[in-house]
């Protein structure tokens, strides 16, 4: 790959490989760590980027397979180094493909997708300089719709779908779960810290699952002082 890329140590052997614009914020870490895949599962990444969601149920839980999936030739070159360094490559696949056409070549469907898509809708506030950077914040090519979508047809009936999505798009990604079949079932509310309202929340929903939504505590990621709390330090490493 010819391009120069930083190792993240991400703990129990794993690594990232990641290289601007690929590289992953907080959100990712919490999200991967909400959507708990099992050991027994088939779970899907929709836009990993580096691979730092996948990878890091490879670090915790190591669903049974992952599929690492990204737009971007360099963003699943990255993907792929990270999984031959941690020396998960026979467990974690990395395809290059649009979400809008990955389910045509899905041979067997998964137990869980995941993604962190892309918060602003497009048109609205800078666009990034760079194409990828700017796909990643703006919806031109991933809205939620889209991606409920995409994620319902590579789901088993009963499969999870977890996002992570700003609370003032709440509405939207509710009525585009119910709109592909996905019925909201668990949500958490994160706070960049105490006094401050939730800033991001957290989604799963179920596929042809039944009404019943669960709201879990609010989450606080830093104390006053700027560090994570133990609550957050506690729900990165497994915890609830």
């Amino acid at each position: 790959m010819n391009v120069d890329f930083h190792l993240e140590q991400l703990g129990g052997g794993i690594v990232a490989c990641t290289a601007p614009p690929h590289t992953f914020n907080e959100d990712s870490l919490l999200l991967a760590s909400f959507a708990r895949a099992e050991r027994s599962e088939r779970a899907c990444d929709f836009g990993t980027g580096c691979g730092i969601i996948p990878l890091l149920w490879c670090r915790t839980q190591r669903p049974l397979f992952i599929t690492a999936v990204d737009l971007s030739e360099r963003a699943c070159a990255l993907a792929r180094l990270g999984a031959e360094k941690s020396g998960m490559q026979e467990r974690m696949e990395v395809v290059c493909a649009d979400i809008r056409n990955f389910w045509r070549s899905v041979r067997r469907r998964y137990d869980l997708v995941t993604m962190n898509p892309p918060y602003f809708r497009s048109g609205s506030g800078y666009p990034s300089r760079e194409r990828a950077a700017d796909l990643a914040r703006h919806d031109a090519m991933a809205d939620i719709d889209t991606v409920c979508r995409c994620a319902s047809r590579v789901l088993n009936q009963g499969g999870r779908l977890c996002v992570c999505f700003p609370v003032e798009r709440l509405c939207d990604a509710l009525c585009a779960m119910r709109a592909s079949r996905i019925e909201p079932k668990r949500m958490r509310p994160v706070a960049a810290c105490p006094g401050k309202e939730p800033r991001l929340m957290l989604i799963e929903g179920v596929l042809g699952g039944r009404p019943g939504l669960r709201m879990e505590t609010m989450l606080i990621s830093r104390a006053a002082d700027g560090k994570r709390t133990e609550q957050m330090e506690k729900f990165l490493n497994g915890g609830v």
